[in-house]
């Protein structure tokens, strides 16, 4: 089966391509990111996408096996109105995944995005949340109250699994160390080993930095198969 995906959301800061990247791109086989993205130039004019990218866009989708197509907050009205103009294009695409924070505003704004892909004729059943930056300690329905309200207008979504991504540090520290999610995931060097070896101070201890993003890197990815799992895309 051929898997086309769109992740997509009113707002920004919703953590979009950290989930085209670790959560989707690593558990769909054969999988390409697509960006959809505005250009700036100098800093202040931003183009973007046009008519004739969409229509390369929608080549890429057809040309893809599976394709996952990363939709920045600045492109989402204008790719929305270029998949109204393109009649029925929305059907070529097989989910629509709604990431969603527990701040306010990416609340309202999600239901918004969900308002705006049903007006496009998009099927209810083709339309998936993630529930992102979640606290564990505090219930998702409380977390989440504004977009459970907000989206008991829509009498045909049903919401029977929660894919969740948990709050955690890990990406922070990933951006200060330089490296990947896939790159420490796939590191299968012996800390252990390695400490033991190492006389110098100061290299232990970036050996047991490594080692300890390691651990968490290894949690999260775990959390992430139970988030992918429930998503029911397959």
């Amino acid at each position: 089966m051929f898997l086309k995906i769109a992740v997509v959301n009113n707002s920004g800061n919703v953590g979009k391509s950290t989930i085209c990247d670790v959560l989707l791109n690593p558990r769909i086989e054969n999988a390409e990111i697509i960006r959809v993205e505005s250009i700036n130039f100098d800093g202040n004019e931003v183009e973007k996408i046009s008519a004739r990218e969409f229509n390369d866009i929608l080549k890429r989708i057809d040309m893809l096996e599976n394709a996952i197509i990363d939709v920045g907050s600045s492109n989402i009205e204008t790719f929305i109105n270029q998949m109204e103009a393109y009649k029925d294009s929305q059907e070529d695409i097989n989910f629509f995944i709604i990431p969603i924070t527990p701040h306010h505003k990416q609340q309202i704004d999600s239901v918004s995005t969900l308002a705006n892909l049903i007006d496009l004729g998009v099927n209810e059943e083709k339309i998936r949340f993630v529930f992102n930056q979640v606290e564990k300690s505090i219930p998702l329905e409380r977390q989440f109250s504004d977009f459970f309200y907000g989206i008991k207008q829509f009498k045909k979504i049903k919401i029977k699994k929660y894919p969740i991504i948990y709050i955690t540090p890990v990406f922070t520290f990933l951006n200060q160390s330089g490296k990947t999610f896939s790159e420490v995931m796939n590191d299968d060097r012996d800390f252990r080993t390695l400490l033991r070896e190492e006389e110098s101070r100061e290299k232990r201890e970036a050996i047991s930095e490594e080692k300890s993003i390691k651990r968490l890197v290894t949690g999260i990815n775990e959390e992430l198969d139970i988030a992918f799992s429930n998503l029911d895309i397959k």
